[in-house]
């Protein structure tokens, strides 16, 4: 698994999420939208030192908490959307971001 291909996807997940999370109203910039944004940066944290780390125990450990951490973003953003703070479109495509991360980490956790 090449390692930088999954922080690539993340990376355009992260770039169309923050366009996503920008239309949140005003009132939930420092409640749902800020936690929201939080689990995605630790997405993107734990692949980056999953990536560098050689001790295949900690890097387990890493791979595993980026998928705890993108489930949990997934959680946050299906809540923005029944909350009205986000269209279905941008749902569908923060959607399929999403599904491609979490294929390449659960491959990235088979190989490690």
């Amino acid at each position: 698994m090449d390692n930088l291909t999954v922080l690539t996807k993340w990376e355009d997940l992260a770039g169309y999420a923050y366009i996503a999370i920008k239309g949140y109203p005003k009132s939930e910039r420092h409640t749902l939208a800020a936690r929201t944004v939080d689990a995605l940066l630790n997405i993107g944290a734990a692949i980056q030192r999953a990536s560098v780390i050689s001790d295949s125990t900690e890097k387990r450990y890493l791979i595993q908490e980026a998928d705890i951490n993108l489930g949990r973003f997934r959680l946050l953003v299906r809540l923005g959307v029944k909350l009205g703070f986000m269209p279905l479109k941008k749902w569908e495509v923060l959607g399929r971001y999403t599904s491609e991360v979490g294929k390449m980490l659960g491959g990235w956790l088979k190989t490690a």
